[in-house]
């Protein structure tokens, strides 16, 4: 150790707590992805891989995760299994990175949580199923790990790792409706250095950042990722007007004219259970179609 200063041997104790802390996550990966293997799929992971294997999109779920499995179909990798890597794959590097960065501080305690919390069931159960949520975790998750590695080492985020991270954000953004609420958010708190360090600046940023997403998402699915509408965007408020119909019969709701209100009350489409039947191309989507031509401003 002669010739070494104190400040190099602190740096290389810190960099293998990191990398202690970098194995034990790359550990539980492997370990996750033997145990789950290939994953499960679901309804809603069978309804995007047959669209992957068609290449005949629609925007009931968000196309962006379909397109992305369909790239593993032209390679000949079929099945969950490459999805239910990626998810694996960001899951686990999001934790390892966060983990190992606070290793280097001495935060042990802390890293360790980190990976517990990764293999804490009602998490990682869901983790193992190709959803959208699983793969929306896993990229917001692998976003905050590379974010955490560079600000907790008092270190400015290189361009190919923000990149990266803009990279994620955006396929969690793309992947599942909602998920604007997490990402938008996020990313404005990631990076405090950007001009809105006050509250009221990020309030407002991520607020309007929200508006934008939600305006822009149906033009990028039906635009970019040539998906089919089907109309989705009135299922719920066809739920909850379906719901007052049960309680205060069929003339309650002249929206949809009164027969048809009836009609899905002998086709029993009416349920407090599934809103998603009134979908335009499944067995309850005539309700629907009697919305066609009017104003969308009546149902919103």
């Amino acid at each position: 150790m002669e010739g070494r200063s104190i400040s190099d041997l602190n740096g290389a104790a810190a960099l293998a707590r990191a990398r202690r802390f970098g194995l034990a996550a790359a550990l539980l990966f492997v370990v996750s992805l033997a145990m789950f293997w290939p994953g499960i799929a679901l309804f809603d992971s069978l309804s995007q891989y047959r669209q992957a294997l068609t290449g005949e999109y629609n925007d009931w779920h968000p196309p962006a995760m379909a397109r992305l499995w369909s790239l593993f179909v032209a390679i000949g990798w079929r099945g969950q299994g490459p999805m239910f890597a990626v998810q694996l794959v960001l899951w686990w590097a999001g934790l390892g990175l966060t983990a190992a960065a606070l290793a280097r501080t001495r935060a042990t305690r802390a890293a360790m949580a980190v990976l517990a919390i990764g293999l804490w069931p009602p998490l990682l159960g869901w983790q193992v199923a190709v959803l959208k949520d699983g793969q929306m975790a896993g990229a917001l998750v692998a976003a905050f790990g590379l974010v955490a590695w560079y600000r907790l080492q008092a270190r400015s985020i290189p361009l190919l790792a923000l990149a990266a991270i803009l990279v994620l954000l955006a396929y969690a953004t793309l992947v599942r409706s909602n998920a604007v609420f997490a990402s938008l958010p996020l990313a404005v708190a990631l990076f405090p250095a950007w001009r809105w360090e006050r509250w009221p600046s990020r309030l407002l940023l991520a607020g309007a950042g929200s508006l934008a997403v939600l305006t822009l998402a149906p033009i990028l699915n039906q635009g970019l990722f040539a998906a089919r509408s089907t109309g989705v965007e009135a299922a719920q408020p066809l739920f909850d007007m379906a719901g007052i119909v049960d309680r205060a019969g069929p003339d309650a709701v002249p929206l949809v004219p009164a027969g048809q209100w009836r009609a899905a009350q002998a086709q029993r489409c009416i349920t407090p259970i599934l809103w998603d039947a009134f979908a335009s191309d499944r067995r309850c989507g005539f309700v629907q179609a009697g919305l066609h031509g009017q104003p969308r401003a009546q149902l919103f």
